[in-house]
């Protein structure tokens, strides 16, 4: 079994799913950054880091943004691959076609990410269209039950929950299941965003993330 990170380490977190389900947007509003009603297509992968205060220590999330497009998800795998201690789930509650591809995700993720011992977060975005609503709470909960994961229902229009995805991943991944832990005394610091060129390597060829 992999040793389990400590504090102050940097950990490779994947963000997955399809298209549209608002991965991107769920990044943007965790930076603070004012939602776009007009969507605007990402053309590249990025990778951002996120200092996550957990109570008295921290740990540095660097967060891999991937297409969630079908004629993409070739590539998709290929930033799977390497340490990754986390997967950050997104699928969109109105629509009932996403939730059912988590399946494809987190199989994708077995099979790619080369840790048996993966921290799965599984997240339902958009519950402010309440009215047109196809995946009821229960069924993200009991998706995140079947892959000994969590749950939560968010929206990154309204910014409901998005710090909660962040601080729960981080807290999975230092393997702190006691919530009452990061119950720190002092104030936490303000996360900390850094973009990196998300380059890599050649090929022109690029995918478009949602």
């Amino acid at each position: 079994m992999p040793p389990q990170p400590g504090p102050n380490q940097t950990v490779k977190v994947v963000l997955v799913g399809d298209s549209g389900v608002g991965k991107s947007t769920i990044l943007s509003s965790y930076r603070g950054e004012r939602f776009n009603p007009c969507y605007v297509q990402t053309q590249e992968r990025e990778i951002k880091n996120a200092k996550v205060q957990v109570g008295k220590e921290s740990v540095d999330l660097q967060i891999w943004d991937t297409p969630g497009n079908a004629h993409c998800r070739t590539i998709t795998t290929a930033y799977m691959q390497g340490d990754v201690k986390g997967v950050i789930v997104v699928f969109d509650v109105t629509s009932y076609d996403t939730y059912l591809d988590v399946q494809h995700w987190v199989k994708t993720v077995k099979q790619y990410a080369g840790n048996e011992n993966v921290k799965f977060v599984f997240v339902g975005n958009k519950n402010d269209l309440s009215v047109r609503r196809k995946v009821l709470l229960e069924a993200g909960e009991e998706l995140a039950k079947q892959h000994n994961g969590a749950y939560i229902d968010a929206s990154a229009k309204k910014k409901d929950n998005i710090d909660k995805i962040f601080k729960t991943m981080a807290e999975s991944i230092l393997g702190v299941a006691n919530n009452t832990y990061f119950e720190a005394k002092r104030e936490p610091e303000p996360d900390d965003f850094s973009r990196s060129d998300g380059g890599g390597g050649g090929g022109g060829f690029r995918c478009t993330v949602l």
